[in-house]
């Protein structure tokens, strides 16, 4: 048979395949092939790949180009065309293979050593879905193929796909031997990566600025594709570099995945990238690009105000880095090979890097190849008296990691290229110049679906005050953090709560060191080095700490970094202090620097000499000493020529100094700045030690003042006390504005004006919330209520919100606060109401016709989540049903997240009816362009609103966006050709805080009391705009209050584990009991996933033929009417876990929290500690009950429900991996 006949029988077979694949309601029909066929087919395939290269025609290139790139996953024959697009999203399967294990298994066959067509069966049927998935050939129901060109010509599809990936023509040859770790450059790398699995994900990065449209998966494909488009640009810009020079192409921006795109491709032109701060002043930049000799500068385009001064200075080509967008796109690149051999290339610059300026003016620091390589190399490390390698452990542990550090810094970009690229697990960016907030990073986890994540000291420091945050921590499988010191209280609390923390250390100069995890987290304080592999000694320097000095092993630097950076040396000294663990060996805790260098909490670095120098000029002064290591701040401490004999004299002394202070601030970097509170004398009784020289002895000074330091930050004011007004509300304004400009932060700011928009910085808001602090404690507020952090500055970001915030923490008795409290939320809550309410009834026409029951077009928002997910699918394969149109922000209109979330669901991922459009609610037009916005108008039949942030820690005014939303969605309806009803997700949460013993009816809610703060109230406050709008607009409305929903009644999918009922059954696996009782979630009313879908549907009309247009707004809950006890749930958990060999004790649920409780100092990783306060609060609480009878009339479905019963529980346990 020819070559090409054989593709098209392939392609005809394939057909077949996605058919079956993508729409099991045709399962039985006559055209499924036979696994004989397949087999057939596939044995025909492999003969053309046998062919003589005499033979090879650019379809059989392709053939066997597409076989070679890498998209096999062998999966379980069983199930093996159902799970097909599931397996594509899942590039970390423990059975992921490559093409020569493919090539492997096929002999095998022909020899005879495998059983059957069973061990080959699946990998033409998961090509068959690759080959799909990445075409979307179009196909209908009859399974006729509507492109008739992707059937008759498979030659120019495979071509086609050939062209997407960039594939070679000639076949890859494969070594069955291990990887040569340590010996393969990452530009290299990638490029095979991408040639042979061109899917597997790099890295995520966010799809917008609003982390609810979530993170897109870049492929190796995409990302080798991105640096090929990039370096054609390079070379059409300035053309290759000559051989050996390596010139500077500077490069700055926001820190997203363009600094690694730009790193790869100026290494393929012969060029170094050189990160720069966007933090340096104007004199170090200009500095750093003469220490460079850099004549190219690249920038972000929204960067070009940042880099026109620098340009105007110093005279250098300069042009703007394309938009992400531009530079990551489907389109294939020509191949930009990298040639250099790897002897060659280790000693050759990769990028420039550039030091802190904490010695003075920052200098460039050249890191070579061989320093990337270490983090290959680290492969062949094994355990180290029982310790795993760092990036071993994060590779076996974790399946994407947050990673917040910055693209400038080392830290970022060593994490990036040792653990994305030569240990393959992704890590997911976080939104670029957003402020790291611990909301951010908490949002960020949730959002990325990262399940760990490396977080700045300073933050994580934040994290360890606020549940939520802590709980979002003890979610993920891995915690580290470096480049500062965390605060040892903050660290200590979160590994009681059970945070399984690490940390990690690493320099620019020598790359991140070969690490061990410290599997205690008890002592996650702790390095654990092998001193044999790093070359590393210790020698003495002072009492206990000794400084950690590398010494060359071997003339190949070997794993020592530090000597590709410094090839000439034979010894480095890191300056580094540390001190042994008493008892355990290889054990080191850092304890700071043997040089001046002070580093703060945040990471951030100060050399303190020229403050020094210039203060000790002073006639008054001997000896000016800064100090703040692993502070927030800096502080000044002054030893007089003169000792002042009373406390006025102190403070006039100080004064007198004070200008001189000032003049050295103004060249300082801001977080090194002295403010004048944190001036202090030394005591005389405690005379400051100098050495014989005459030199200050740093560490004894530091010893002979640590109670004087820890007095001076723990109060940090009181000697000069922040006095905060409450008289009113304009005297506390006042107040605040001087505490601002005490920080020398800007008073001339609006009330409402956004302060971190008016520049103020992370190190400004922990500033502020000391004073703060300060202020509420001498104003004789409990410390409970006084202590203020940086996150309540990004919750109450303008200054009247502060003020508000500070007057009510103000309040002089606690229940009182509480009470001023609620009446808050609600006062807030209707100010929110009055603003959006529809006080005019707008022109509409008179008479429209009803919407169609049949052939309907359903506007879908929130399609990606959860709930969306099975509203989709269940569309898509109604009858009534023409076109979807999803409404997302992401840039595609959320296809991307949906495919994975409806295949993770084992949901239908060919959309035939649906429609994705990135849109914005709260913008005109729902941010959609005129032309789509008019077509919706005409056509739309209704409209189910899912779309909401699921966050019950923020305030009410966070989800004003959301209800502006609603509004704008009533305003669409008044203005459609059709009755267009609007259908609304609410929540039970509307009701949580009913006063009454009656049931709650399904009818409005006037009383914006009765929800619970924000969340709750966002959904009343929405139900009323509909309400508003069904009077005055003429817009249908209905309101569905849905409460628990379960997990689904289908093998597929999950009951979240993070919620709370997986929780109390994973916690009881460990205590060994089981709570028989729930308190006041005693009975169970849940409702499985995919029901609520369905009943929503049928409220909706979108899958029962009738109308819900009756002029005025309905409610429906979708509360489960069939109710079953918890205990009856409880056994049936009891005797699937006792046949798993777990023998759980059935007991009450005081008894089950006492017993977490006693965990806390036994089990930190026993999930329900992070749920403990929620538990705590379902024994005394009181049940809400709410009416269904309006809902049962309209839903078959909830009517007919039935109780969650035992074998519904047994398969949620099961999915939950007990």
């Amino acid at each position: 048979m020819g070559t090409f006949r054989l593709l098209v029988h392939a392609g005809y077979l394939l057909d077949r395949v996605i058919h079956l694949v993508s729409d099991q309601d045709i399962k039985g029909q006559t055209f499924i092939p036979r696994r004989e066929q397949l087999y057939r087919t596939m044995t025909a395939l492999m003969s053309v790949l046998e062919v003589e290269e005499k033979c090879s025609t650019a379809s059989v290139r392709v053939a066997r180009n597409v076989l070679n790139s890498g998209l096999f996953v062998l999966f379980p024959i069983e199930d093996s065309l159902d799970t097909g697009l599931g397996a594509l999203h899942d590039h970390k399967h423990p059975l992921n293979i490559s093409a020569r294990t493919w090539r492997s298994r096929y002999r095998m066959y022909l020899e005879g050593s495998l059983g059957g067509i069973d061990e080959i069966y699946p990998f033409l049927t998961h090509w068959a879905v690759c080959v799909f998935r990445y075409h979307q050939f179009q196909y209908d129901r009859d399974g006729r193929v509507e492109n008739m060109n992707a059937l008759v010509d498979v030659r120019s599809a495979l071509e086609a796909l050939d062209g997407r990936w960039r594939l070679a023509v000639s076949v890859a040859k494969y070594s069955e031997d291990e990887p040569a770790y340590g010996q393969r450059i990452f530009v290299k790398l990638i490029d095979d990566i991408a040639l042979n699995e061109p899917c597997r994900t790099l890295l995520s990065i966010p799809c917008s600025a609003d982390p609810r449209d979530g993170w897109q998966d870049l492929s190796f494909g995409m990302f080798a594709n991105a640096v090929n488009r990039l370096s054609h640009w390079i070379t059409d810009q300035v053309g290759l570099a000559q051989e050996g020079t390596f010139p500077t192409v500077a490069y700055i921006g926001p820190n997203d995945v363009r600094y690694l795109i730009l790193l790869a491709a100026t290494i393929k032109t012969g060029y170094k990238a050189f990160f720069i701060s966007p933090r340096n002043d104007m004199k170090s930049q200009l500095s750093l690009f003469e220490s460079t000799d850099c004549h190219w500068l690249c920038y972000a385009p929204e960067y070009a105000s940042k880099v026109q001064p620098w340009s105007d200075i110093r005279p250098m080509k300069s042009n703007a880095i394309d938009a992400i967008k531009d530079l990551i796109h489907e389109k294939p690149a020509p191949l930009f090979p990298y040639k250099i051999p790897y002897e060659k290339a280790i000693n050759e610059p990769a990028m420039v890097l550039h030091t802190s300026g904490s010695t003075g003016t920052p200098k460039p620091i050249i890191c070579r190849h061989g320093i990337l390589t270490l983090m290959d190399a680290y492969h062949h490390i094994p355990e180290f008296s029982g310790f795993p390698c760092f990036f071993k452990a994060f590779s076996d542990k974790t399946t994407k990691v947050l990673c917040t550090m910055p693209f400038f810094h080392a830290a970022g970009l060593y994490f990036f290229l040792g653990l994305s690229i030569y240990w393959g697990t992704p890590i997911a960016l976080p939104i670029p110049d957003k402020p790291l907030t611990a909301d951010a990073i908490r949002t960020f986890i949730h959002e990325s679906y990262s399940d760990a994540a490396f977080i700045p000291p300073s933050v994580l420091a934040d994290m360890s005050y606020e549940e939520d945050d802590i709980q979002a921590l003890q979610s993920l499988n891995m915690v580290t953090t470096g480049g500062g010191k965390l605060d040892d209280e903050a660290g200590d609390r979160l590994v009681k709560a059970g945070v399984k923390l690490t940390i990690a250390i690493s320099t620019t100069e020598y790359g991140l060191y070969p690490l061990y995890i410290q599997p205690d987290v008890k002592l996650w304080k702790y390095f654990v080095f092998d001193d044999e592999t790093f070359g590393t000694h210790y020698e003495p320097s002072g009492e206990n700490a000794f400084v950690q000095v590398i010494r060359r092993k071997e003339k190949n630097p070997g794993l020592q970094g530090i000597f590709y950076t410094f090839p000439d040396l034979a010894e480095y000294n890191t300056n580094d202090l540390y001190q042994p663990h008493p008892t355990l060996a290889h054990h080191w805790l850092h304890v700071g620097r043997a040089d001046d260098v002070i580093t703060f909490s945040n990471g951030e670095k100060l050399n303190p000499v020229t403050i020094e120098l210039t203060v000790g000029r002073h006639a008054e002064v001997n000896q000016a000493i800064v100090v703040g290591q692993g502070r927030f701040r800096a502080a000044l401490f002054i030893d007089p020529v003169v000792v002042p004999e009373s406390e006025d004299e102190a403070k006039a002394l100080i004064n007198r100094v004070w200008p001189l202070i000032e003049r050295v601030n103004k060249d300082t970097v801001a977080h090194g700045q002295i403010a004048k509170n944190m001036v202090r004398l030394c005591d005389s009784a405690k005379p400051v030690p100098y050495s014989s020289k005459g030199s200050l002895q740093r560490g004894r000074f530091l010893k002979l003042y640590a109670r004087e330091m820890d007095t001076l930050y723990d109060t940090e004011g009181n000697h000069e006390a922040i006095v905060l007004d409450f008289t009113s509300k304009e005297s506390m304004f006042d107040s605040i504005k001087s505490i601002f400009k005490s920080l020398s932060i800007t008073t001339d700011l609006d009330p409402e004006t956004d302060i971190f928009v008016a520049g103020i910085d992370s190190l400004g808001a922990i500033n502020l919330a000391k004073k703060l602090t300060d202020g509420l404690q001498h104003a004789g507020i409990p410390t409970e209520k006084s202590k203020i952090t940086a996150q309540t500055i990004y919750r109450n970001p303008t200054l009247a919100r502060l003020t508000e915030f500070i007057l009510l923490r103000g309040s002089k008795k606690f229940s009182e606060s509480v009470s001023i409290s609620k009446a808050g939320d609600t006062e807030a809550a209707a100010t929110i109401l009055k603003k959006y309410s529809i006080e005019t009834a707008l022109k509409t026409a008179s008479e429209k016709p009803s919407p169609q029951k049949e052939g309907q077009l359903v506007i879908l928002t929130g399609s990606t989540g959860s709930l969306g997910s099975y509203l989709l699918d269940f569309l898509e394969r109604s009858p009534l049903i023409s076109y979807v149109f999803c409404l997302n922000r992401a840039a595609d209109g959320g296809l991307e997240q949906q495919l994975l979330s409806n295949s993770q669901r084992n949901l239908t991922t060919m959309f035939r009816k649906t429609k994705f459009l990135q849109a914005d609610l709260t913008k005109p037009y729902l941010g959609l362009d005129s032309a789509t916005y008019r077509e919706l108008l005409d056509s739309a039949d209704r409209i189910i609103h899912n779309a909401w942030p699921v966050n019950f820690n923020l305030s009410i005014e966070s989800f004003e966006p959301s209800i502006l939303g609603v509004k704008n969605l009533t305003l669409f309806s008044a203005q459609a050709q059709k009755q267009v009803p609007i259908v609304f997700i609410s929540s039970i949460g509307v009701a949580t805080q009913w006063p009454h013993l009656e049931t709650i009816p399904e009818s409005p809610l006037h009383d914006l009391r009765v929800a619970s703060p924000g969340y709750g109230q966002s959904k009343l406050i929405s139900e009323h705009l509909l309400a508003q709008a069904t009077e005055k607009l003429k817009v249908p409305a209905s309101v569905i209050r849905v409460g628990q929903i379960a997990g689904p009644r289908g093998e597929k999918g999950m009951w979240n584990k993070q919620e709370w009922l997986p929780t109390i059954i994973a916690s009881s696996v460990r205590m060994r009991k089981l709570p028989y009782e729930l308190g006041s979630l005693d009975v169970v009313d849940w409702v499985p996933v995919d029901d609520v879908a369905a009943i929503v549907l049928e409220i909706a009309g979108a899958t029962y033929p009738w109308s819900s247009s009756t002029g005025r707004c309905n409610y429906y809950h979708i509360i489960n009417p069939a109710k079953t006890p918890w205990k009856s749930l409880a056994l049936s958990v009891k005797e699937f876990l006792k046949e798993q060999g777990h023998d759980l004790d059935l007991v009450s649920l005081q008894e089950w929290v006492d017993a977490c409780e006693e965990s806390l100092e036994t089990d930190v990783e026993n999930p329900a500690v992070k749920l403990l306060d929620t538990y705590k609060s379902l024994i005394h609480s009181n049940r809400v009950s709410f009416s269904t009878n309006e809902t049962c009339a309209v839903s078959s479905t909830l009517c007919n429900l039935g109780s969650c019963d035992s074998q519904m529980m047994r398969r949620w346990c099961q999915q939950w991996g007990l």
